[in-house]
């Protein structure tokens, strides 16, 4: 009889995950991101802000690089998931500032809101 703890004699009642196969995925590089809710959807626009510091320092604007569609429980799980994810970071590295502001070194008390004078 298997050992139904030992990895190589699986059970086999239980289904098996399927394999993870990575052909030619793109990778996108993304430091904007937007949600959209419907009743059945969880809607994420990822993509590349040119100016963001919140200064027009590039004449382009945001461009929508991905488009991702969740339902509800895999938009849930991809929340469980970032949080983890995030937590594990923050203990191994420190906290992660959102504000960039907070970020910014050797900053003026009196630089401008957007993070300081654009670039020409």
């Amino acid at each position: 009889m298997a050992n139904l703890q030992d990895p190589n004699h699986p059970n086999e009642n239980q289904p098996q995950a399927p394999a993870i196969i990575f052909d030619e995925v793109p990778i996108t590089y993304a430091n904007f991101c937007r949600g959209t809710l419907s009743p059945e959807e969880v809607i994420l626009d990822l993509g590349f802000n040119p100016n963001a510091f919140g200064v027009k320092v590039l004449a382009e604007d945001v461009e929508i690089k991905n488009r991702i569609i969740l339902t509800p429980s895999a938009a849930k799980r991809l929340l469980l998931l970032l949080n983890n994810m995030v937590q594990n970071h923050e203990a191994n590295f420190g906290e992660i500032e959102v504000d960039f502001r907070r970020r910014l070194k050797n900053q003026p008390e009196n630089a401008p809101q957007g993070g300081g004078t654009p670039v020409q």
